[in-house]
């Protein structure tokens, strides 16, 4: 019941908003967002044991702690006489399976589900019979495996860096690196005595280990993230009164950053408004996308995006050299 009225709230908005959109909208709606992804993803496609090799990582530091591996042996299948762990079951195992049958996978989709493993590893420990041991000695195999990660992380993460980061930003994958190490430290360090304060001490180390891992990578996805230049400059073409089109698709992202005023034409290759709108925009500009960028001729500005390059383009550069505005 609950699966039909849910999807009866989906359906409530999604069959309106396909009707005033017309077909384009409504087969991107309910194809290409929904079954086209579960089918044949058209991004982030990954096999279906992708989830099952990603869980425990994920799950860290909480699967390697030998205390929550004592509580669940010592509660055993009494634990699913509790209607609660039955839920959190029911929670998570169809939507984890459902997942991994879906083409299109990504690490965020899980989170939904990780409720469900948090309150199931807190029955488990609350619930076990005593004596629980409380000795901090359960916390060094976790504290000692994020340690050695923090090392090799800092050890091997600058040798991955590309040449300009390393010297844009010495030293900086090591120094955060070692904060985990840092971390880990800590807890072996801390005058553990009960089972919440093992429970925040290796919270603690979470959270440490995650900032970290942000904060490592963080350069690298400034590199192919950051819109912020490209907006920039449209804002600025644009107060010149240069006009702006963009090739294919458009989602808006320059326009907020980059304060743009008004619409950028969406133009294609295959299609003849390309044509008619470099016809009517002589002194034009056009955004496009490259998997590897054309040698043919210069662009006006480019720079890496999400894996890809992205360049701009005058109207007088591409009509120099037909097809180099819908190249791969």
């Amino acid at each position: 019941m609950a699966t039909v009225f849910g999807t009866a709230i989906v359906l409530a908005w999604a069959l309106p908003a396909a009707r005033a959109g017309g077909e384009e909208y409504a087969n991107a709606i309910f194809w290409g967002q929904s079954a086209g992804r579960i089918v044949d993803s058209f991004a982030h496609s990954r096999p279906w044991w992708w989830y099952l090799a990603v869980l425990p990582p994920l799950a860290l530091p909480w699967i390697v702690w030998p205390r929550l591996w004592r509580a669940a042996r010592q509660l055993g299948r009494a634990a699913l006489d509790d209607g609660g762990i039955r839920f959190c079951i029911c929670w998570f195992l169809p939507a984890f399976i459902a997942f991994s049958l879906i083409s299109g996978k990504q690490l965020h989709y899980l989170l939904p589900d990780f409720p469900a493993l948090a309150m199931i590893f807190a029955f488990l420990l609350v619930n076990s019979p005593p004596p629980l041991e409380t000795s901090k000695k359960s916390l060094w195999i976790p504290a000692l495996l994020f340690i050695a990660v923090g090392a090799l992380i800092a050890l091997t993460m600058p040798n991955l860096m590309p040449v300009k980061f390393q010297n844009r930003y010495p030293g900086l994958a090591s120094a955060w690196a070692g904060l985990i190490v840092v971390a880990g430290v800590v807890v072996l360090w801390l005058p553990v005595k009960s089972l919440r304060q093992s429970v925040l001490t290796l919270m603690g180390l979470s959270i440490a280990t995650a900032t970290a891992a942000h904060l490592i990578v963080m350069p690298l996805l400034m590199n192919s993230f950051d819109i912020k230049p490209l907006a920039l400059k449209l804002g600025e073409w644009e107060r010149q009164g240069i006009p702006l089109a963009h090739m294919n698709k458009y989602h808006g992202q320059y326009h907020f950053i980059g304060r743009l005023k008004n619409p950028m034409p969406i133009v294609g290759q295959l299609r003849p408004d390309l044509a008619v709108w470099m016809s009517k925009h002589p002194n034009g500009r056009v955004v496009t996308y490259y998997n590897v960028l054309p040698l043919a001729a210069k662009p006006l500005y480019t720079r890496r995006f999400r894996g890809k390059h992205v360049a701009v383009w005058d109207v007088k550069t591409i009509l120099a050299n037909p097809g180099i505005a819908g190249r791969k």
